[in-house]
């Protein structure tokens, strides 16, 4: 099985990583810091993967393409995609600043609908394959306190709901992950508490949504039922919370 990992530094996508079977599985890394991608690189391949990797910041989507033609030529069309970046930003200064807001937009939705519309069309064309995207539960709902991450990772839950209808004549499937709270680097500055998960926790649930027939994944399993409640909040209530 090829698998093709955007953002693989990713504490969660690592993970994951380590719960493929290196004797059946291929791996290609892409990640934009590269000491970080040299370091995993050297895990993988010790626990006996085959392994690639390439160096992109994909938030530079004027290189999209010519990365892709690299990926292409060297690894051919994955089997499994897994879209694991992106970037919480600063609400406070993307609020004030478009540049700042439209640099999270850019990372949390742009950058993932451009891979996405590349690998669905050559996978539409083998009529076989696996897309899995990273969300996040904070696009279920708008809060003051996160409100440009949560717009992105919106649109991208609906990008990928269209998707995952428009892919299924072609036996490809499009699997939305949600995770809540995980204590990872991105989040290292928050106060942990209860409803926090660790990186392999969700790797797991992941894995476990490839192996059988999800569709949408909220990880931990809990947090569909908070974000339930969220979202059924009554609006005239909800502009007056504070969380």
């Amino acid at each position: 099985m090829k698998v093709l990992c955007f953002g693989s530094t990713s504490a969660i996508a690592h993970e994951f990583l380590k719960l493929l079977n290196p004797k059946s599985s291929e791996l290609y890394l892409v990640a934009r810091n590269a000491e970080k991608l040299e370091r995993d690189f050297k895990d993988l391949t010790t626990r006996g993967f085959k392994t690639f990797s390439l160096v992109a910041d994909l938030s530079k989507l004027e290189l999209h393409e010519n990365w892709l033609q690299r990926i292409d030529s060297e690894f051919g069309t994955p089997d499994l995609i897994l879209i694991a970046f992106g970037d919480l930003g600063d609400q406070s200064l993307s609020s004030r600043d478009f540049t700042q807001a439209s640099l999270i937009i850019t990372g949390n939705y742009l950058a993932p609908i451009s891979l996405l519309t590349h690998y669905s069309e050559k996978m539409k064309a083998s009529k076989i394959g696996t897309l899995v995207v990273i969300s996040s539960v904070a696009g279920d709902r708008g809060r003051a306190t996160n409100y440009v991450y949560g717009s992105a990772k919106a649109g991208l839950s609906e990008y990928c709901s269209g998707l995952r209808q428009a892919l299924l004549p072609y036996d490809v499937r499009v699997i939305t992950v949600k995770p809540g709270f995980v204590d990872t680097p991105m989040t290292q500055n928050f106060k942990k508490g209860a409803l926090w998960a660790r990186p392999h926790q969700v790797a797991k649930d992941i894995a476990e949504a490839v192996r059988g027939n999800r569709d949408v994944v909220y990880t931990p399993w809990f947090w569909w039922g908070i974000m339930f409640i969220i979202k059924h909040i009554p609006e005239f209530l909800f502009k007056k919370l504070k969380f």
